[in-house]
């Protein structure tokens, strides 16, 4: 089998991946292919001992519930601290649709919006003119260590609630 070695003067190198370019890349004998690292991007043994990384901590219950009516705005409230630049999601779990990451909306319905303010721990949740279609869980969520997984996340049910029609009592009223 025939395999390469890669010209490590020609290789470029972003970081601690070593781009190859293919004109560049040699037969070598060796049944393993060899890639010869520049020695400015090879890493050095680190005398420093790393902190552990704190998660984030989600305020309040687990699990919330919330009733809104149909037709008016309601919210769902997220409060995280110990973000650290990380981002915090909201998530429709019906369809597992993002509906946020940090203050950015990724859908098309304007009844969805982020209430944050710089340096709040708050990451509420508006949906204006509650629809049937509008009721379900509801996850908001962060990442650790750059993947989503092990935190716990926060949950948010929805129930709705038909708004209250008024209707007139049956009193009649004489004028005099």
């Amino acid at each position: 089998m025939m395999s390469y070695e890669a010209n490590s003067r020609k290789s470029m190198s972003h970081g601690t991946e070593t781009v190859l370019d293919p004109e560049l890349v040699q037969p070598t004998t060796s049944s393993v292919p060899k890639i010869k690292t520049p020695s400015h991007t090879r890493r050095r043994n680190s005398t420093k001992t790393q902190q552990p990384i704190s998660p984030p901590i989600f305020e309040g219950p687990a699990i919330s519930n919330v009733t809104a009516r149909l037709g008016e705005s309601t919210f769902l409230y997220c409060t995280v601290q110990n973000l650290k630049q990380r981002p915090v999601s909201w998530v429709r779990r019906r369809d597992w649709h993002i509906l946020s990451s940090g203050v950015f909306m990724y859908t098309n319905d304007d009844r969805f919006h982020v209430m944050h303010a710089d340096n709040a721990d708050n990451w509420d949740l508006q949906i204006k003119y509650v629809q049937k279609r509008d009721a379900g869980s509801y996850e908001c969520q962060t990442l650790l260590k750059n993947i989503y997984g092990t935190l716990p996340n926060f949950w948010v049910f929805i129930s709705l609630k038909h708004k209250p029609s008024f209707s007139p009592p049956n009193e009649k009223y004489i004028l005099n």
